[in-house]
């Protein structure tokens, strides 16, 4: 059965899509706290929390993110229309997988080769595999 992509990017809730986006920032705000993960994600960088807390010459930085974060969940919006997941539980199935076998299995891989240290990987991984969760989750409840 053919899918008529144009059609099911019609059929995208934008409210659901408007609400999922403004909670991932949300998320990666409070994941990302130093209070959260914040300390042990910087010291395992070799940061302190001046460092941290530094945003001198991350605007492109936090530009991509945005931009990043907009695509992922529009993309994860688009594909529950194709996939007719419309409740919360598939929402979060859906998302937890991609969260697990792309995003995540992607970050552990990359991460290994780079030799970057386990707490770090395991804090981001962790964050995309919670936040495409809860996009899915909150879609489905559009």
């Amino acid at each position: 059965m053919a899918v008529n992509w144009f059609t099911k990017l019609s059929e995208i809730s934008w409210p659901g899509v408007a609400v999922a986006i403004f909670v991932v920032f949300i998320l990666g705000f409070i994941w990302y706290h130093w209070a959260v993960f914040g300390e042990l994600w910087a010291t395992s960088l070799g940061m302190n929390k001046q460092e941290a807390d530094n945003v001198d010459g991350m605007g492109k930085v936090f530009a991509f993110s945005v931009i990043g974060g907009i695509l992922k969940v529009i993309f994860l919006a688009f594909l529950m229309e194709v996939m007719v997941i419309n409740t919360v539980l598939g929402g979060i199935s859906l998302g937890l997988l991609i969260g697990i076998a792309f995003v995540s299995s992607s970050i552990i891989y990359h991460d290994g080769f780079a030799r970057r240290l386990n707490k770090v990987t395991c804090i981001n991984a962790g964050h995309d595999i919670v936040e495409l969760g809860l996009v899915g989750a909150i879609y489905g409840a559009f």
